[in-house]
């Protein structure tokens, strides 16, 4: 069907110009947005500062535990209940240590070190199995 407004066909070809013009304008700036993330290195801190980092497993228990506070500053590897397994402490006191804890803290041996230092073997039941230096052995 013939079109006696010739305004309407002006209009209709005014309008076709805008989408090109606009549809390449998009995609310039689709082009110049993806360069630029894609330009962009990683940021990557030098220092991470906090009193305490925790990292947590898939189902959001705490794995490993650092911390610092009055008492002690220390590392712990945890267990799937929740158990320290692997502790390396300083203590505010003075002395340090670690630590290899059995299942449920039964059992332990422990690497203390506070003026002389001493390596503790401890039963399912928290007596002590082994120590190193004995009882009246000297460093």
């Amino acid at each position: 069907m013939p079109h006696d407004d010739p305004s309407l066909d002006d209009r209709v070809r005014c309008l076709e110009r805008r989408y090109r013009r606009l549809s390449a304008l998009s995609v310039l700036l689709g082009a110049v947005l993806v360069a630029a993330f894609a330009q962009r290195p990683a940021q990557v801190s030098d220092v991470v500062q906090a009193r305490r980092f925790q990292v947590v497993d898939a189902a959001g228990r705490v794995r490993i535990d650092l911390r610092h506070d009055s008492t002690e500053t220390g590392l712990f590897v945890l267990d799937q209940a929740g158990d320290t397994r692997v502790g390396a402490v300083q203590f505010a006191h003075g002395g340090g240590g670690v630590a290899l804890h059995g299942p449920r803290l039964k059992g332990a041996a422990v690497l203390y070190l506070k003026g002389s230092g001493s390596l503790t073997f401890y039963d399912t039941a928290g007596g002590v199995v082994h120590r190193v230096p004995g009882e009246g052995d000297t460093p």
